[in-house]
């Protein structure tokens, strides 16, 4: 492998964990800053010649949302296809109708267990409450850097749900808090 190419996937993993480390940070930037590090990988193995596993990932897709509403607090099921991202990891995006974002991470594992499934890239459980408290510290999953916690509420309304895993964007669906 060429040096040129380890400096890029090297950048493309520095990219990867800041974007990890700030699930606050702007949706738009976060996704532009996802799509920079694919284009990285995919020039480095251009220079290898080799593919990477997350290359031949396709669009992550949503079949179903269960319940569709409820309270702040209720446990929301997403079933679909190639919902997992980087390091496996799955998380619901759920978009307020006034841009705002929170990203909630699954509390269903990523690693199965099951020898018949042993990966889970079908499944995303989460609660639809607030992912931290106003004024808490938080620390960036991958990074360990802490910060203010960025606030998010979920008042009544509609709300926008997707996965965006790799900065490749499911379809939407909707979940409406009551």
């Amino acid at each position: 492998m060429s040096s040129l190419a380890i400096l890029l996937l090297k950048s493309a993993v520095s990219l990867l964990l800041l974007v990890q480390a700030n699930p606050n940070a702007d949706a738009a930037l976060r996704a532009q800053a996802i799509e920079i590090a694919n284009q990285a990988i995919r020039v480095a193995t251009e220079q290898t010649g080799n593919q990477t596993s997350h290359q031949s990932v396709t669009t992550p897709v949503i079949t179903s949302i269960s319940p569709l509403s409820g309270p702040s607090g209720t446990v929301v099921k997403i079933r679909g296809n190639n919902l997992a991202g980087f390091e496996g990891d799955l998380i619901a995006i759920f978009k307020r109708s006034d841009g705002k974002t929170a990203e909630l991470y699954s509390t269903v594992p990523y690693y199965s267990g099951h020898a018949s499934d042993p990966l889970n890239t079908s499944l995303i459980q989460v609660t639809a409450e607030p992912p931290c408290k106003k004024g808490q510290t938080v620390y960036g999953s991958y990074s360990g850097i802490a910060s203010t916690c960025d606030y998010f509420e979920f008042t009544p309304g509609t709300y926008t749900v997707y996965v965006q895993p790799w900065g490749k964007k499911s379809n939407e669906v909707e979940f409406t808090i009551k």
